[in-house]
Formats: structure tokens, sequence, C-alpha cells
């Protein structure tokens, strides 16, 4: 016998034998369900003329029919009932009248007589028993009292889910939303009506789905603090849908049960205190979750207002991280105006999940990918029919975080920003992603990022392909430093000709008063019902974002009027049989124009590779370079260290401060490819953790461990030294025999070289870096002067020492 089905033959065995609760527990008992009517109970007035002789009421429509077609039925039937028992409850003329109790007992009889069904299973199992339990709560003694027949009729319609067989699926593979929903309610009715075996099982669920799920399908908390839902199939990212309903379930409970002997463990507060802060926290914006977050709902509904409402309910219970909570529900509560700045800036990688969010001070971009082992986001029940490329590293770029909202009905969905397909028309249907196919997958598992908490960069070889829709593949690199971020792209290919260009989607957003292009050299205002496509362009400046095409060939600018939208799109157009093309631009969002032609000027950055088997950018200014290593090898970075070489693909982040160097690396496959250990060989001696130094070869190999199960893919850190070696000291020690002016100056000035003492007519000097490695050397005839000049041109920022004949000096570029 299979170990679930042995799990399940005794878990029935004790689910009709198991004992009442213990005498010293029911006070607590007490107590809790005192709680559970104090929480649905309100103030109300009810008039009975709505209600009918049979028990239905005049405002609620009924089917002719049953089981209704997805629409919930006469689920409305069940909120006047509610209505009824708070104005049964309510002080005042109405308060415990006779009638309101007969008119409750005939509008529950109704329904219990009536049994509406639905064509989705939810509406039995979750959306009805959740309409029914408030009155139940508040009605529930009187019915026993009065109406026993009435009372159990109701009390076991609540019961009903809760078999023997759902109690031990619960323990062994819950699924997060759902489970917390019916066993919530089962808790509620419980306590009520004093079923103690099912008390017991329930509060035991309840605090069982507080945890980090390890499983590659697991539904619920990750170990990123990333919500997964409907795992069928792959992980899918879905905290702004289900998790929002978990949240509330639990939530509920912990408000119920607080300082009770069936209070949550504090070990299981922490779990879901940090949700909240290194979850749901990093995803909100100025009122509104990414977009990414809603599964099959994309468009918002209440998940932000709900999470608030959970959070703001744990903070009353005084958790241990109450003050970090606080903080977090002071910005999620501030007005629109006042929100503007994020209180949280910097990167965070769910690795478990294959996508990446970044905060800068006045925006909020994130990247999603998908890979093997993650979803897209899922298509059912009618919503999320065009959620086909959500999962195809795709970057929405909030800055009032209304930006797709503004248009949302008029979206186009082969136009998401970062998204590379076929320009078909919007008339033709995109393939829906039902939740148990292999449709929402990509074709490839190398996905993944890297971070340090501040910037971070994404690699994903993306690979999407479908019998009419698409067949394409591509290797896409996403970097993000502190204000700006870079997208490259390469190995654009299409498998066949779809009739249409393939293009890849910069932005998407509407169209407002303020479209500038740089056209071949040409400032242009593009408006509505201009296109100009393709052309040649550097910049472009729309909606307080700048963008810069490093690569400024073949782009397409539009602005078209879609429904009762004008839409602005800025595009690279690949042609319709793409054949290892390419694409590369960056992003400088919430920004002036005048700030933006400042950030050009400044050549912040430089894109060192993007090719099929690496992309590279390094921030000049702030010393960071990000790689995604697509394949093992080395990349030449004479900018920052002269080189790194990886034994196996990897994401790395290389930051420089003075003599130390931060190394960020993760292993872009997860779970799908083990990487137990990864060697880093940089050039250069480094002192740290696992670093080896090759002195002769003037480079250093650095055994990282990677990390393991669970949390494979995500970001190992190491700490480096620059050592200065014994020869250096050497040097220093001739510090005074030779003399260099001036001292300090800007790279490629003349260096003016001194010798205090001359030995012969020939001399050769070299210069070094700190590191002790070589970077410039020359031979030469002395003249009669005892100086002479140096050019500095091709020397990076930074300081060097200069050798010759046993004499040094030192000098230092700006």
């Amino acid at each position: 016998m299979k170990p679930l089905h042995k799990l399940i033959c005794s878990l029935i065995i004790l689910f009709f034998i198991q004992g009442k609760i213990s005498p010293q527990n029911q006070e607590d008992l007490n107590t809790i369900k005192t709680r559970l009517f104090n929480s649905v109970m309100s103030q109300a007035a009810y008039n009975l003329a709505n209600q009918n002789v049979d028990g239905t009421f005049v405002n609620v429509t009924y089917p002719a029919s049953y089981p209704t077609d997805f629409t919930g039925g006469p689920r409305p039937h069940l909120t006047e009932m509610y209505v009824i028992a708070v104005a049964y409850h309510t002080r005042g003329e109405q308060y415990k009248s006779p009638d309101l109790l007969e008119a409750y007992v005939k509008a529950w009889n109704w329904w219990h007589t009536t049994n509406p069904t639905d064509a989705n299973w939810w509406y039995r199992s979750i959306g009805f028993p959740n309409s029914l339990i408030s009155s139940y709560l508040l009605m529930a003694d009187e019915l026993k009292t009065h109406y026993p027949e009435a009372f159990t009729t109701a009390t076991n319609y609540l019961l009903a889910e809760w078999t023997p067989q759902f109690y031990a699926e619960a323990l062994v593979s819950p699924d997060g939303a759902n489970t917390s929903d019916v066993t919530y309610y089962t808790f509620a009715a419980s306590v009520t009506a004093k079923v103690d075996s099912i008390i017991t099982q329930t509060a035991e669920v309840l605090t069982n789905l507080i945890e980090i799920q390890t499983t590659p399908k697991g539904e619920g908390i990750h170990p990123d603090y990333s919500f997964s839902a409907h795992t069928g199939t792959a992980r899918q990212l879905y905290l702004g849908n289900y998790g929002k309903e978990y949240m509330g379930g639990i939530i509920r409970f912990m408000l119920m049960t607080d300082d009770t002997y069936l209070e949550v463990p504090p070990e299981k507060v922490t779990i879901f205190e940090n949700l909240f802060l290194e979850g749901a926290s990093w995803v909100a914006y100025r009122g509104i979750f990414d977009h990414h977050q809603h599964g099959r709902r994309v468009m918002p509904t209440d998940g932000y207002v709900k999470t608030l409402n959970c959070l703001n309910s744990l903070i009353q219970l005084n958790t241990p991280q109450k003050e970090k909570l606080q903080e977090l529900s002071n910005w999620m509560s501030r007005s629109f105006e006042d929100s503007e700045n994020n209180v949280q800036q910097g990167n965070r990688m769910y690795w478990r999940h294959d996508y990446m969010v970044h905060k800068g001070k006045n925006y909020f971009t994130s990247n999603r990918m998908s890979s093997t082992r993650v979803l897209c986001s899922e298509s059912a029940n009618g919503e999320g029919l065009s959620n086909y490329y959500t999962g195809s590293g795709i970057n929405y770029i909030y800055i009032t975080g209304q930006e797709y909202l503004e248009f949302w009905d008029d979206m186009n969905w082969r136009r998401l920003p970062g998204l590379t397909a076929p320009q078909k028309e919007t008339t033709v249907t995109l393939p829906t992603v039902p939740p148990t196919s292999q449709r929402g997958l990509n074709g490839d598992s190398y996905a993944g990022g890297t971070t340090d908490g501040e910037t971070g960069v994404t690699g994903f070889k993306y690979n999407k392909v479908h019998k009419t829709e698409v067949n394409v593949t591509a290797t896409k690199g996403n970097f993000y430093f502190k204000d700006y971020f870079v997208v490259l792209g390469n190995s654009v290919k299409a498998g066949r000709n779809e009739g249409v260009p393939f293009t890849t989607t910069v932005n998407q957003v509407k169209f407002k008063d303020n479209f500038k292009i740089d056209n071949a050299g040409i400032e242009t205002n593009l408006t509505v019902g201009q296109t100009l496509a393709p052309t040649t362009s550097d910049r472009a400046y729309l909606n307080n974002i700048g963008y810069q095409f490093i690569k400024n060939t073949n782009l397409n600018f539009e602005v078209k009027t879609i429904g009762s939208s004008n839409i602005a799109w800025l595009a690279f157009n690949h042609g319709n049989i793409p054949n290892n093309d390419t694409y590369a631009y960056a992003v400088y969002p919430n920004i002036t124009e005048e700030e933006f032609n400042t950030k050009l000027n400044e050549k912040r950055f430089e894109v060192v590779s993007n090719t099929a088997s690496n992309l590279c950018v390094i921030d000049t200014i702030d010393n960071i370079a990000q790689i995604a290593f697509i394949l093992q090898g080395t990349l030449n970075l004479p900018k920052l260290v002269s080189s790194v070489t990886v034994n196996v693909p990897l994401m790395v982040q290389l930051k420089q401060q003075e003599d130390t160097i931060f190394m960020n690396v993760a292993n872009p496959y997860c779970e799908t490819r083990n990487i137990a250990q990864a060697y880093v060989t940089l050039g250069g001696l480094f002192e740290g953790d696992g670093a080896d130094m090759d002195v002769e070869n003037n480079k250093t190999q650095i055994l990282i461990p990677m990390r393991t199960n669970e949390f494979q893919g995500s970001t190992v850190n190491v700490k480096l030294t620059k050592k200065i070696t014994s020869g250096i000291k050497e040097i220093n020690a001739d510090l005074n025999a030779l003399s260099v002016t001036p001292s300090l100056l800007n790279a490629g000035d003349i260096l003016r070289v001194n010798q205090k003492n001359r030995t012969n007519d020939e001399y050769q000097y070299q210069i070094y870096q700190m590191d002790g490695s070589i970077v410039k050397q020359e031979t030469r005839m002395r003249n009669s002067e005892s100086s002479f000049n140096i050019s500095t041109i091709g020397l990076n920022k930074g300081m060097y020492l200069i050798r010759m004949n046993g004499q040094s000096a030192k000098f230092i570029l700006k």
C-alpha cells in the first residue's frame, strides 16, 4: 500500500474515534466562539417585505435551472440571510425578533431543499459556504434551541467538505488558498457547533499550512517568500489572487486563536510575517501589485486591499516583527500623492519563480521569465485568455502604477514590454494556457538571476513554440542598476515564417502628449496616427521615461488608436524570418527630459558582450559588472578585473569598492541542473574564502559551494580583497628615487617622469596596477634631460606605480 493511502486509512479510523477536547481547554474554545461571533457582527435592520413566502428574496435573481454555468447562481440569497442575522442581533425594535428568526429559517430551508449547484466545483466547496458561515455563526445557537432540524442541516452543509480523505490530503499535500478557505470555515462551524474532533483537525491543518514549501510543485509559501498556486504542471506565481485568499484564512485563524491553546507557534508566526516583509512588500507599488502576481485574473481586483487588511490584522497581534510590519503598512496605506518615492528600494530575485523585481527611488520594474519548472500565468474559467506570453521575459515599468491599467482593455498582448513575438493582428486569437497543460512552459530551463539586494541581473534562454502561434528562440538578459536598467538580446531566430515581422517590444503605453524620437539624427515629435518603421534612432522620450538604443537600427515607433485608447509602441523589428538578430537598449524611468540628456552624456555604462555565450554590462561609475554566462568560458573585463572565467553556466555580479570585490553568483538552472560547486577565476590576485592565487599567471581561482535542494538558484555572496604582492612592497621602498608630475591627473593626460639617478642611456619602465599586474611597459633611449613624458591613454581610473631601473613612483588617474 502506498504511504499516502496508508495515512488516509489510518486517519479515517482516527476521524471517528478521536476523543473530545479536554475540560481545561473548554474555556479557550468559549473565547474563540465569542470572537467568531464578534468578527461577523455589525448593525442592520431588515425589511421582511423583501422575502417571498417560499423563503426566496424579491431582490435576488434566481436561475431557472441548476447547475448554473460558472456564475454561482443565487449566491446573493446567502447575503440576504446574513443581513437578517445581523438585524436579529442589533439592539432595537427587531432585536431577537421571532419574525426575523423565522425568516432566516425559511431562507435556509429553501437553500437546503433546492441545493443550488454550479458547473464550477468552487461554489459548493468554497463560495457558498464562505457566504453562509457569517450568518451561521450569528444564528447557530438560536437555531439549535428553536429550530434544531435547521441547525443540523446547516451544520452538516458547512462540514460536508471535511471528510477523512480531505483531512489526510490537507496534511500531506495542501493546495494553499483553497485548503485555507475550506479549513477556516469548517473550523469556525465546528467551534460553534462544538464538534470537538473537527476542531482539533482543522486547527492542525491551518497551523501546518504556515510552512515553507520545499517540493518542486508545493503550493503556498516558497523559500524566497514568493507564493505559488495551481502547480499541477509546474510552479505558478500567484500572490495577488490565491495568495491573498490564503492570507485571509490564516490571519482569521490567528486572530481567533490568539493566546489560546490553539494559537500559532512562534516559528510559524515568523514565516507568516516574512510573507509580508519579504514577499508582498517587494511586489507592491502605489496601490497595486505587479501584474505578474494575479495569475489568470490579470486585471487587478482586491488583492492589494485584502493583503493590506491582513497585514493590519497581523499588526494587532503584536508579533515580534511588528515594527517592520507597521512601516510596511504605513507605506502601503499612503495616499497616491504621498507614495511617489519608494520607502523600500533595491533588487530582489525570486528564484523559485524565475522572477526579479527592482525598485528605484520613484519607480518599480519587474522581469518575469518561465522555464521547464515554472509556468507563465494560466487561463481558466474564462479568465486570462491572453496570458500566453506572460512568462516570456516580460518587463513591466511602473511610475504611477496605472501605466497599463490606463488601456488594459485595448492592450496588445503580443506587445508586452520585453516580449519577442510575431506581430499578428489582434483579431488572431492567442493560445490559452490551461493550468494542466505544458503550453505555459518555456522550452529551455535556463532562467535565473543573481542579486546583492541593491542591483541584479537576469539571464533567459527564451524558447517559445506553438503549432499555429509562434516558433522563436532568443537569448535575453536584463541588467538592473541603481537608477536605470539595460536590456540585451541576441540569437533571435524564428523557426518558421509567420507572414508578419517578429519584434521585441521595448514598451507599450498610453500616448499622452509627448513622444520625442531621434529619427536618424532629426528630433521628431510623434503623434496619433503616425508610424516610423523601420528607422535609425539613438533615443526616445515618452511619458517621463528615457529610452537609449544601443543597437540603433530597425526600430519601430507607432502611435495608434486601438479601441478607445491612443497607444504608443516602441520596438525592434527583426523581420519576418530573423536569424541570429540582436537588440540592446537602456531604460531610465521617471526622469525629466533634461535629466535624461545629462545621463546620456555621462556614458555611464558599457555593453561588454551580447552573444550566445555570455551577456555583460559594466556600470563604469559604480564599478559594477553584471554577467549572464550562458555557457562556461572566459570574458575579458579590462575595466574591472582583467578577465572572468567560469566552469559552468552562471549568473555573476562583481562590485568593486576600493580594494574589495563583492561577488555574487547563482545557478540559472535552479533545481533543473544541480551545480554543487562552481569555479570562478578572476584576473589579478585576491584573498578570501575559497580563493587560490596563481601568482605566476596573476590569476585567482575561487571555489564557490553553491546552494542545494530548494535553494538552488539563490544567490551566493563572496567577498574578496586585492592582494598586494611582495614585488609591489619592494617597489614601495624605492618610491623616493623617482618622481612624477602631476601625481594626480585625468586618464589620458601626459605624465611627466623625473629620475634622480640616471644609470645608463637606455631605460625601460613598467606601470603596475595595485594588484601587481603590469598594464604598460616600454624601452626607450634617454635624451639629454633627466625627464620624459608618458601618455596615459588606455589606462583606467585608479592608483598606479611606475618602476624604472629599480626606482619607483606613485600616481593616480581620475
